[in-house]
């Protein structure tokens, strides 16, 4: 009976504190991908602002160059 009790047996005590880490478990893994969810969302805006900035920085260096060629080419 010390086994088997549906209250307080060994089996029900255990079986209740599995299904109480489960419940933990899964609760921390849901933090858990919300959280990376959020990193990733923070790093695609930031590189997507570097991919701009990177195409604005290479706009600006083919106009430099261009200025530059063309002033040697007035010389």
């Amino acid at each position: 009976k010390g086994l088997t009790d549906q209250t307080d047996g060994m089996i029900r005590v255990k079986s209740t504190s599995l299904e109480r880490a489960l419940k933990d478990l899964n609760r921390r893994i849901s933090e858990f991908e919300d959280k990376m969810a959020k990193r990733e969302a923070y790093y695609v805006n930031m590189f997507s602002k570097l991919d701009v900035a990177m195409q604005k920085s290479e706009t600006q260096s083919n106009w430099l160059a261009a200025q530059l060629s063309g002033m040697k080419s007035s010389e």
